[in-house]
C-alpha cells in the first residue's frame, strides 16, 4: 500500500470511481439506479452544463438522502486505492454528485466544471465537491478552488477538504499546507484527521505555530496540545524551556 502522502495513480483513482458506483447503486432500488445511470450516461455523452446540473440538483430528490452502505470488501479496496481518503460518513447524494462531476476524464474540463459549480453550489454541494478531490486530476484550478474552500470560516467545509483526505497533503506546496494547519487550529478543528501531516510536517510550521503559541498565551488564552505535538519534533532546548516542555516527549 502506498504512503498517504504519494498521490495515487490514474488506475487507482479509476478504482476508487467503481468503488463508489458499484456501492451506491447497491444502495439503491433498480428504477433509482436506472435513473442515475441513465444521468450519468447523459453527462459522457453531452459534457454540457445542463446535463451537469440536472444530475447534480436532482440527484437528492431523486436518490434521496440516506446514508451510504459500504461492504468491508468495499472498504478494504478504497483504503487499497487512496489511503487515508474515508468516505464511511457519506449520504447516497454526497456519492451520487461526485460520480457526476468525475464523468469527466478531460482535466481542463472538469477543473472547469467545479469552478463553475463552487461558485452556486449550496452547502451540501460544496461537501461533496470537495470530498471528491482525491478522484480528481491535479491542477492548479483545482488547487485554487481547494484555497477558497480553505478560507470559509463554515467548519464542515473546512473539514471536508482538511480532514480524512489525501489530496492537500499530496498537491499543495508547503505554504499552503502550513496554512491548513494554522486555519484548523484558528478555527477550533483538531489536527488529528490532516492526512500526511506528520510527513508534511516542517520547521517553518513549527515557527509559525510557535508565535502563535506565544500569542495566545500571552493573552491568557490556552493553547491546543496538539499544537504542541506538532511544533515538538522541531524545537529546541531553549524553546521547549520557554514553555515549560522540557520533560514533554
Amino acid at each position: 500500500m502506498s504512503e498517504t502522502h504519494v498521490p495515487a495513480d490514474t488506475q487507482a483513482k479509476q478504482s476508487a470511481r467503481s468503488v463508489l458506483h458499484d456501492a451506491l447503486l447497491g444502495s439503491l432500488p433498480e428504477d433509482k439506479q436506472q435513473w442515475f445511470i441513465q444521468q450519468l450516461s447523459q453527462v459522457t455523452l453531452d459534457c454540457d452544463n445542463r446535463c451537469v446540473d440536472i444530475a447534480m440538483g436532482l440527484s437528492p430528490r431523486r436518490l434521496g438522502h440516506g446514508p451510504m452502505q459500504f461492504s468491508v470488501a468495499h472498504k478494504q479496496q478504497l483504503a487499497s486505492d487512496i489511503p487515508g481518503w474515508k468516505v464511511d460518513k457519506l449520504t447516497v447524494d454526497a456519492v451520487a454528485r461526485m460520480l457526476v462531476l468525475t464523468c469527466f476524464d478531460d482535466p481542463e474540463q472538469l477543473t472547469k466544471q467545479l469552478v463553475r459549480l463552487l461558485r452556486h453550489a449550496d452547502l451540501n454541494e460544496q461537501l461533496a465537491l470537495y470530498k471528491a478531490l482525491p478522484l480528481y486530476p491535479a491542477s492548479e484550478g483545482i488547487n485554487n478552488c481547494l484555497a477558497d474552500g480553505l478560507r470559509s470560516n463554515i467548519s464542515s467545509v473546512f473539514e471536508a477538504i482538511a480532514h480524512n483526505n489525501p489530496y492537500p497533503a499530496w498537491h499543495l506546496d508547503t505554504h499552503r499546507f502550513n496554512h491548513l494547519v494554522l486555519k484548523a487550529l484558528f478555527i477550533g478543528s483538531s489536527l488529528t484527521p490532516i492526512v500526511g501531516l506528520q510527513q508534511r510536517n516542517n520547521a517553518e510550521l513549527a515557527r509559525i505555530l510557535m508565535d502563535t503559541a506565544r500569542e495566545r498565551l500571552a493573552a491568557s488564552r490556552s493553547v491546543s496540545p496538539e499544537l504542541w505535538d506538532t511544533a515538538m519534533p522541531f524545537m529546541s532546548t531553549a524553546e521547549k524551556a520557554e514553555f515549560n516542555l522540557e520533560t514533554a516527549s
